[in-house]
């Protein structure tokens, strides 16, 4: 059955159509005790859905705080709260992907697209006026990384030239005018300004390879002694002109490092984690604070002048969101709390957590956390998973393996809804860290690259051997769901494992890497073949497409897809069914037709 939906269905209709078929296809034989119904007053999958946080928060040097949330809308939009009164500052039906704030506070770029086609227009809003007025939009160009000079300029990229390159220009807002900088090959990501002479930005060569830069007066220049092949994340510049950057270019784990013009290096922090994130205040520029992930978990430093202090920001995950005179945002996501902006005083401690939340009556404090647990695969290497068990249910249970997209992506333990959601159904759920994710460092991470593709999928077979083995899962009641790269590894389990999956989720997935490459955006292609293989190499991509395996699926599989997704296109989704009808397993297929990637 193929549905098509507009986005008006989301996202309740997508998840809604996948609950009926995970429930129905492992369900277990009919006994009092394993009935899926529930009390009339319980919570419902809606309710789970439409649990309402806040993320992306902003300290404005007024005091008023800005963040991202959906509200009591259907998607992402812009709010400031002044006291006790939060207002929505930006409306409409597409949501606000990220913004900008200029350094007096008294206006922000925003970044939106249509339909999720991620070709995304640059807003500016004024916030002492409201007055709102598109800079920058076209529906053939992406425009990405605005990043404020001063109060009326800002640098940006776009692929207006070239539709694989993205150009580094300045925009001046008095006068609406507008100047390339630099005309360079490549998709660049722009992190710190101290003016329009003086511009840091890293270029991004594969799923975990970059390379560093520096703009001076009109000349692009490598960071010196950085070598290809390794990740770079410049933050910003020091107060005495070096640049803080995150990097592994000399360790496994990527460490914090200060750089100097001549190539000079010294290392800041690193160890046994992977530092993973970091903000700095570029006023000031003398303070910023670092976070590490510790198994999924975040661990956070505060960097002041020369000395490293242990910063407690809470157990989760930690998302940094801006840093000024003294002053931190940010994010903490974990299993039992719904997600929403944190401000504290780095100089007293003081805490105040701020934006929009909504439980809709699910009672959080019966959220569960997960346990983690490790196997050894195939060649040795130790696979890390995330495991929820149900509450006050027997087991073995039926199991929801969750994989994640990327791959350079990691199963994390953050507030996650739906699963708990399925947690009072008797379901476990397991969410492998397969080779290639990201989080344990760069070998673990280049494991699956190329040729050593399915070595990811071999690692899925430890997994429910274990699960088995352990009493904690049926045989053969397991459902694999994932998006991305992820709807690739659950659709390939499949059909590795046909004994042990009943049945899937496929949502945008990678499933036929020659459409996928042949079809994704031009910017991206590249990218890709580093991940993946050349396009050259078709029996290779051919011989990992899962829709060369549709006749060893024996489970039942929804698919989900947007029409207007960039990455992956919608036609991976159409030949997949099309390979499993032929088969005799026709699939269901939900379609959303103002949709993008996810």
């Amino acid at each position: 059955m193929i549905s098509s939906k507009s986005s008006d269905a989301r996202p309740a209709t997508l998840l809604c159509f996948a609950i009926i078929i995970l429930s129905s296809c492992v369900r277990p034989a009919p006994a009092a005790s394993d009935s899926d119904s529930s009390p009339a007053s319980a919570p419902t999958i809606r309710d789970y859905l439409e649990i309402t946080g806040s993320s992306a928060g902003h300290r404005l040097p007024d005091g008023a705080l800005l963040f991202l949330s959906r509200g009591t809308g259907e998607v992402a939009h812009l709010h400031i709260e002044r006291g006790s009164v939060v207002r929505a500052v930006t409306e409409g039906p597409e949501p606000v992907d990220r913004y900008t704030v200029n350094p007096s506070g008294t206006a922000l770029l925003f970044l939106s697209s249509v339909g999720g086609d991620e070709q995304y227009d640059i807003t500016l809003l004024v916030l002492t006026s409201g007055e709102q007025k598109k800079l920058l939009a076209d529906p053939t160009v992406r425009y990405d990384s605005p990043l404020w000079i001063d109060d009326t300029r800002f640098i940006y990229t776009a692929n207006e030239v070239s539709k694989r390159d993205f150009y580094i220009y300045l925009y001046d807002t008095a006068t609406n005018k507008r100047r390339l900088l630099a005309d360079r090959e490549g998709t660049h990501v722009i992190v710190d300004a101290k003016s329009a002479d003086q511009i840091l930005f890293y270029t991004i060569l594969g799923s975990t390879v970059t390379l560093p830069y520096r703009y001076e007066n009109g000349t692009v220049r490598k960071f010196k002694g950085a070598r290809n092949g390794r990740y770079y994340r410049p933050i910003g510049y020091w107060r005495d002109g070096r640049i803080l950057t995150i990097t592994d270019e000399e360790a496994d784990a990527a460490e914090l490092v200060l750089y100097d013009a001549k190539g000079k290096k010294e290392r800041v922090y690193g160890g046994r984690f992977p530092v993973e994130d970091a903000v700095l205040d570029r006023t000031s520029r003398d303070e910023a604070v670092f976070c590490t992930n510790e198994e999924g978990w975040t661990t956070c430093f505060r960097l002041f002048r020369s000395e490293i202090q242990p910063l407690d920001l809470g157990r989760g995950v930690v998302s940094l969101d801006h840093l000024a005179d003294g002053n931190l945002t940010y994010t903490i996501s974990r299993p039992d709390a719904i997600p929403r902006p944190i401000l504290r005083d780095l100089r007293t401690g003081a805490r105040r957590e701020f934006g929009f939340t909504d439980d809709r009556g699910v009672p959080l404090e019966k959220f569960l956390a997960p346990e983690t647990r490790r196997v050894v695969s195939f060649d040795g290497e130790e696979i890390p998973y995330l495991l929820y068990r149900p509450r006050d249910t027997a087991a073995p249970y039926r199991t929801i393996v969750y994989f994640h997209g990327g791959p350079e992506g990691q199963s994390r333990p953050v507030f996650a809804p739906v699963f708990q959601y399925y947690l009072t159904r008797g379901f476990a759920v397991a969410l492998p860290n397969v080779r290639g994710s990201t989080g344990y460092g760069r070998r673990f991470s280049e494991l699956d690259n190329y040729t050593r593709r399915m070595d990811s999928v071999k690692d899925v077979g430890p997994i429910l051997e274990d699960l088995v083995k352990g009493g904690i899962s049926h045989p053969d009641r397991f459902v694999a769901w994932g998006g991305s790269y992820g709807g690739f590894m659950a659709v390939a389990s499949m059909a590795w494992y046909p004994q042990r999956f009943r049945c899937g989720v496929d949502v945008v997935g990678v499933v036929d890497f020659i459409n996928f490459l042949k079809n994704t955006k031009s910017y991206r292609k590249a990218l890709r073949e580093a991940e993946y293989g050349p396009l050259e190499d078709e029996a290779f991509l051919r011989s990992i497409s899962p829709t060369t395996m549709a006749d060893r699926i024996t489970g039942r599989l929804f698919i989900a897809h947007g029409a207007n997704d960039p990455r992956v296109p919608v036609t991976d989704a159409y030949l997949l069914a099309e390979r499993l009808r032929a088969v005799g397993n026709s699939p269901e297929m939900l379609i959303f037709d103002d949709e993008g990637h996810g």
